[in-house]
């Protein structure tokens, strides 16, 4: 009875933390991506299959991983439904906390284990549902996908694991990361070969699954620019930064340091994994390197350390590892050690974290924070300039920074368009993407940009180097400036 009091407060309580990670109305700059591809299909031209909302050259035809979750979320924003956005994502969130817990269960590990694994990777929730981003799928499916292949490998009805199709049908058609799905898929697979079982249901689900994800309006180009993409992430974006680099430019936050310490242990763990559950040892090393070379897959290695680590941890426990006394004592301590590292982790991100989630305001609102709530948010947005734009009934081109550029173009399209906005390699070349940003970082040569494209008005950062440098052209004239934000008009030529 004791035992069973503690696991319903512990349960409770990793539950609780879970809501409070989740608490952000944050509208993060890719949302309004999705929704002004939404617009344009419930009330514009439609289906968009080139770029209409830019004036510089774009990739044509335009292959938007994202659509259907435009066409999903356009509604609910559109019509001031926030808080039912919100509540899916909350409800996202849980599930996919539940669903992971109990493929862990499903592996081996008893109930207690199984949420000390997920109370060690809770503060990951932050960046896998962030409001409002169609990967928030990838996360959810992933978690699915695990749960239904422990169902499938402890003996499970194969008929089951066939819902599995049509779970990739909408994957392949509101986010790029199917392609990861069916990499697992492979990879369940391939562990069953290397325990000495048959592969065949995987392999069916695999073939089935991968010609599910042809039914998208992109066909065979969809896989072609996913796998493009994947090969050659965008240098510029943080979120395809490595972990080094990441620590380079950031310092070493919260999150990464978890990282640390959960590969740590995962490696400690890794000779008994070697031995009694290769699958997992397969999509642990993945995802540990998917995380190592680009920090935006961290959720994928750390869900996959909820379901896989927590059999190991509670074997390490019972003292089941066939190891010298000696050996055994001192992997015990380190292991040990390492999760009270990660708990001290977790304690000074909620600490630094969660405050200023609070403080933010209602958790079923979405909100675009502008100068008066910096310090508080990840992001913040110009609304000065855009209640001048607007006042002024001011049109045309408009160059600005590309987190603002969706946000624009939400509030005036069709009778301005941006230059650039947060869906870079999606929809820009190379060449026009170093462009921008030699232009934005005023690196050598940065005014190329603003000789060679028809820009009318510029929405930068106020009080930055580029600021002083767009002041100093002699061409631009600036009309309106707040603590975040200057925007400039063209007036003539160099003096």
């Amino acid at each position: 009875m004791r035992l069973t009091a503690f696991y319903a407060f512990a349960a409770a309580a990793v539950w609780g933390l879970l809501g409070l990670v989740l608490w952000n109305n944050l509208i993060e700059p890719d949302f309004f991506g999705y929704v002004n591809f939404g617009r344009e299909f419930w009330t514009g031209e439609g289906f968009v299959r080139n770029d209409p909302f830019s004036y510089l050259p774009t990739i044509r035809p335009w292959i938007f991983h994202e659509w259907l979750a435009g066409l999903l979320f356009y509604p609910f924003f559109a019509g001031n439904m926030d808080w039912l956005l919100q509540a899916g994502r909350y409800a996202a969130g849980f599930l996919c906390a539940a669903l992971l817990l109990k493929a862990a269960i499903r592996r081996g590990a008893g109930f207690g284990f199984g949420l000390l694994g997920l109370a060690c990777i809770v503060p990951v929730f932050s960046e896998a549902f962030l409001p409002i981003l169609a990967r928030g799928f990838t996360y959810l499916f992933f978690a699915v996908l695990v749960f239904v292949c422990e169902g499938l490998r402890s003996g499970g009805r194969p008929g089951r694991a066939w819902g599995l199709v049509l779970l990739f049908i909408v994957w392949a058609n509101v986010h790029g990361g199917f392609f990861f799905g069916l990499i697992v898929l492979a990879l369940y697979g391939a562990g069953s070969v290397l325990s000495g079982q048959s592969p065949a249901s995987y392999l069916k689900l695999l073939a089935a699954c991968t010609a599910a994800t042809f039914v998208n309006p992109y066909g065979w180009h969809l896989w072609a620019s996913v796998l493009f993409h994947a090969a050659s992430p965008d240098p510029f974006i943080w979120e395809w930064f490595s972990w080094v680099q990441s620590i380079r430019f950031f310092g070493p936050r919260p999150l990464w340091v978890l990282f640390f310490l959960l590969v740590l242990l995962g490696f400690l763990g890794s000779a008994r994994l070697l031995k009694t559950d290769r699958t997992g040892l397969l999509i642990l090393a993945i995802t540990a390197g998917m995380a190592f070379f680009h920090v935006r897959h961290l959720p994928l290695f750390a869900f996959a350390f909820c379901v896989y680590m927590p059999c190991i941890m509670e074997a390490a426990a019972k003292g089941a590892w066939p190891l010298k006394p000696g050996v055994k004592s001192a992997a015990a301590l380190a292991g040990a050690l390492m999760l009270a590292g990660i708990m001290l982790v977790n304690l000074t991100f909620y600490k630094n974290e969660l405050p200023r989630a609070v403080l933010g305001g209602s958790p079923f609102a979405l909100k675009a924070p502008d100068q008066d709530d910096a310090g508080r948010h990840k992001y913040l947005y110009p609304n000065g300039v855009l209640a001048f734009i607007q006042k002024n009934n001011l049109q045309g081109n408009l160059a600005c920074d590309m987190i603002w550029g969706g946000y624009f173009l939400w509030h005036l399209y069709p009778t301005v368009k941006v230059a650039f906005d947060s869906r870079a390699e999606s929809v820009f070349p190379l060449a026009v993407r170093q462009e921008y940003f030699s232009f934005y970082w005023v690196r050598p040569g940065w005014g190329a940009f603003l000789e060679a494209w028809p820009h009318e008005m510029l929405a930068i950062p106020a009080n930055n180097p580029l600021h002083d440098a767009v002041k100093s052209t002699g061409i631009w004239q600036e009309v309106y400036e707040d603590p975040l934000s200057v925007l400039f008009v063209k007036t003539g030529e160099e003096k």
